[in-house]
């Protein structure tokens, strides 16, 4: 089984290999037959093939005795082969099409999720701003540091919290917060008496979410306090692309396993998307998802089951995109 993963175009084509077979046509075939393989070297394209042979209602005997002469002549095997690379040269666009399409998606979840940030971090800002209005200075004065509440938690990378107490002091200290045995200092947005304003950069990767965060503040005179915090890290985005080549003569069609591996790092699969394509007529070919692992599930299965099939001479391309998110600059298995 053949894998491409983020950029690689795959097909699924159904058509018969070259094999060495010294029997001569007369001997072993109906004249139906015969008639039928002297009509394939002037075909001009696979679907003239194929309609042709439909129309020719043969019997299960006959089909046996066409697919062995073509697969035993290597005269018949090249024009096929060419045939179905001219069909595959015509599904092209179809299939270049789909890839930008998944692109697309790929770039509006980016989009979306990047204009959620800067609408929390907007909101997150109105809130400290009004906050700020209603502190009455007398109540935080205090001879020790006393964090009493986080606004804008969890704590996100790029996004505006503020630290609300008494006694931090009027003169700048500072801020850091311990994650996963990391210390990030804090950037002071503004510092006051009662609250400090504060940020992280943006830049922070490697990170997974957590509960258990210390956030630690220290004022000017050199005094500490700590409270337990949550964090947030910034998401990142990619796909999987999956496909896969069937050869008709294993069986009209198979079954793939795609993807069978648990995600780490609290990755998760947020979205799927399978198309495909059928260069023949109706009931020609098909290809569907069978089963899919569920989504937003951090750390959950990223499995998708495939099932596939085609009819002779017909040609089927099939792309699975699997999206998944998870925390910026970590490994997904």
């Amino acid at each position: 089984m053949k894998k491409a993963r983020i950029v690689l175009i795959g097909f699924f084509i159904c058509a018969f290999l070259s094999v060495p077979f010294s029997v001569s046509f007369s001997q072993t075939t109906s004249l139906k037959v015969q008639n039928f393989l002297k009509f394939i070297p002037a075909a001009k394209s696979l679907s003239e093939v194929r309609t042709a042979f439909e129309k020719a209602n043969f019997s299960q005997s006959e089909i046996d005795q066409l697919k062995k002469a073509i697969t035993s002549s290597p005269a018949l095997t090249q024009k096929i082969n060419q045939l179905v690379s001219q069909a595959r040269a015509l599904m092209k666009p179809k299939i270049d099409q789909n890839k930008q399409t998944a692109l697309a998606n790929l770039e509006a979840m980016k989009t979306k999720y990047v204009a959620s940030q800067l609408q929390k971090a907007a909101m997150t800002q109105a809130q400290i701003q009004e906050r700020i209005k209603n502190i009455i200075a007398t109540a935080c004065v205090s001879d020790s540091p006393i964090i009493e509440s986080i606004s804008g938690a969890p704590i996100e990378p790029g996004v505006s919290f503020e630290v609300h107490g008494k006694g931090f002091g009027k003169g700048p200290g500072s801020i850091d917060l311990m994650v996963e045995g990391f210390v990030y200092r804090a950037i002071i947005n503004r510092w006051d008496e009662c609250y400090v304003w504060a940020s992280l950069t943006p830049e922070i990767s490697g990170l997974r979410a957590s509960n258990y965060a210390t956030l630690v503040l220290r004022t000017g005179g050199g005094r500490e306090t700590n409270k337990v915090a949550s964090f947030q890290p910034l998401l990142e985005f990619t796909y999987l692309y999956d496909w896969d080549e069937f050869d008709f003569t294993s069986g009209g069609s198979n079954d793939y396993i795609l993807n069978n591996y648990q995600l780490k790092n609290d990755w998760f699969v947020s979205s799927r998307n399978f198309n495909y394509f059928v260069d023949g007529g109706a009931g020609s070919g098909h290809a569907e998802i069978t089963y899919a692992s569920d989504l937003n599930v951090p750390n959950g299965s990223a499995r998708t089951n495939v099932h596939a099939g085609c009819s002779w001479l017909a040609i089927v391309d099939w792309g699975l995109y699997t999206y998944i998110f998870g925390p910026k600059g970590l490994a997904y298995k």
